[in-house]
This record gives C-alpha cells, structure tokens and sequence, in this order.
C-alpha cells in the first residue's frame, strides 16, 4: 500500500511539472530547425538574369524564292555581353502571313546561327521582319531588321532520282530487272520526262513518263550485261521544265560475274564380258574325293 502510494505522489507531481514547464522545453527545442528555415528557402531563390545585349548580324537566303517552295532563312546573332543570355527568342514574319521562330541559349560573348524556314504564298516583292525577343536585352534597337525579297511568279520544277533497285547478283548474258524511282516535288503536272539508263558496257534505254503533282513514278529497265567485271550503270532524267539539275543523276558501282561453263558429268562404262555358264552341281568341273590310305613304314 505505502508503495502504490508513493507511486502515485510521484506521477502527481511529474503531471504539474510537465504542465507548468513543458511548453518552454518544446520552444527550445524548436529553436534550431526555426534558425535553419530561411537558409533553405534563400538558398531556393532563383538568381536574377543579369543583363544582355542581343544583336542580328546577318541574314543569308540559300536559295530562289518560289510561290510554294520551301526557302530556308540562315540568321546569324551575337550575344555581346560577357554573361549567359537565356530564352532568346529569333523569328521571322512575312506580309503573306508565314511566321517561324525557335528558342535557343546564348553563351557570354558568343554568337550563333539559326535557320528558319519560309514558304512563300505569293509572288512579287515580299517584306520580311527579322526579330529577337530577349527580356534581358538592354538595347532592343538592333534586334530587329527588315529585308525586301523578290519570289518568282513561275512554279518551281524539280524532278529528282529518288532510288535505284538492283538485284543482288548480275551475271554476264543473264537478264536483269533494274527498277528506278523519280520524285516530281512540284505543284504541277510533268507529263513527258525522259529516263534513261546507261551503263558501262555500252548497254542503254529510254523511257517516257509523266508524273503527277507531288507524287512520283516507277520505271523498270530491263539488262543483259554483256561483260564480267566491275562496272558502273547510271539512271538520269531529263525535263524541260526542270530548275535543279544538281539531283538529276544516279549512279551506282555494280560487279557482274561471269557465268561457269556447264560440265556434263562423266559417266565411267564397264566393259561388258561374256557370261559363263555354269553347270549345276559337280558334274564335270569336281571329281569325286578319293580316300587316301595312310601308309605304313
């Protein structure tokens, strides 16, 4: 009794303590993780863009300007600062409503090409607008330029080899099936271009075909090379209409075997002989065994 007693004097009084005193114990325990939390979100805060000067250098069009063909638009700009300029926007708008642009990073005091591509809608003279859009950018008064550009009336014609199929084996004095693909990439219809196929032992054909907008065509060669060895056969078109000659031939290295002269088998002949004939049983060949008396000495 006079321990349960104790007992219970003693948690009575650790009740009060705790009540009295515990909400200080629990503040000082929480100083230190309180004293840490600004450290962690300041490390957190993203570091302000320092400022950036963005200039368009060049402006380079590789190629005729054509109604419908795609024309690609090479801008070089230069970062002339000696910080890192981040989310540079270069693009381009057209007065026939064509826009591009891409996004790119420039580094400290370094420049870079970009190339953007336009399909002009309309012929005659063109008004284009390149910019850069840069929220850093100090001096916007040279991130813009305006350049007037002439797209021809005519359509564009480009015929094209596109590829070639060759059997994998070729033998001299042996047909071969020589399969050609030609791309017409135009708005308008080819309806006669000229496929010809040459080839180094003095083998060619010509075929015409048409090719529809867009689309394009198969022709079919047919070769008996005429000389082993290796060889080059070539595949060209020929269009009066076509402005790209750079992608009107095709040739490809081929190696044709020679065909082994076919050996008959030899077929080995026995001399035949005369059968004999044999009698049945003893009778005339064997004479019968005779008894031999053992002699005495």
């Amino acid at each position: 009794m006079r321990i349960r007693f104790v007992k219970s004097v003693l948690m009575i009084i650790i009740s009060l303590f705790l009540l009295r005193y515990g909400s200080l114990f629990a503040q000082t325990a929480a100083v230190p993780e309180a004293q840490q939390q600004p450290a962690v979100e300041a490390e957190a805060l993203p570091k302000p863009d320092l400022p950036v000067d963005i200039s368009i250098e060049s402006i380079r069009l590789f190629n005729d300007l054509y109604v419908g063909l795609a024309a690609e638009i090479e801008v070089e700009i230069i970062n002339n600062t000696d910080v890192q300029a981040h989310d540079v926007s270069v693009g381009f708008t057209s007065d026939d409503g064509s826009t591009d642009r891409q996004m790119i990073a420039l580094g400290p005091s370094s420049r870079e090409r970009i190339k953007l591509k336009w399909i002009p809608k309309g012929p005659g003279k063109r008004r284009i607008v390149i910019s850069i859009v840069c929220k850093n950018d100090t001096s916007p008064l040279n991130n813009q330029q305006v350049e007037f550009v002439e797209v021809s009336s005519e359509t564009y014609v480009d015929l094209k080899i596109v590829s070639a199929k060759i059997p994998p084996e070729l033998y001299s004095g042996s047909l071969a099936n020589i399969e050609a693909e030609i791309a017409n990439d135009a708005d308008v219809e080819i309806r006669e271009a000229n496929i010809i196929f040459n080839a180094d032992d003095g083998s060619k054909d010509l075929k015409r075909v048409s090719i529809l907008p867009k689309s394009s065509a198969i022709v079919m060669f047919s070769w008996v090379p005429r000389n082993p060895g290796a060889q080059n056969i070539s595949l060209s078109v020929e269009c009066k209409e076509d402005m790209n000659a750079g992608n009107n031939e095709l040739r490809v290295p081929v190696e044709v075997r020679a065909v082994e002269k076919f050996q008959e088998p030899q077929i080995e002949v026995k001399e035949e002989r005369p059968a004999v004939e044999r009698p049945v049983g003893n009778k005339g060949i064997f004479k019968p065994a005779q008894k031999i008396k053992p002699t005495r000495e």
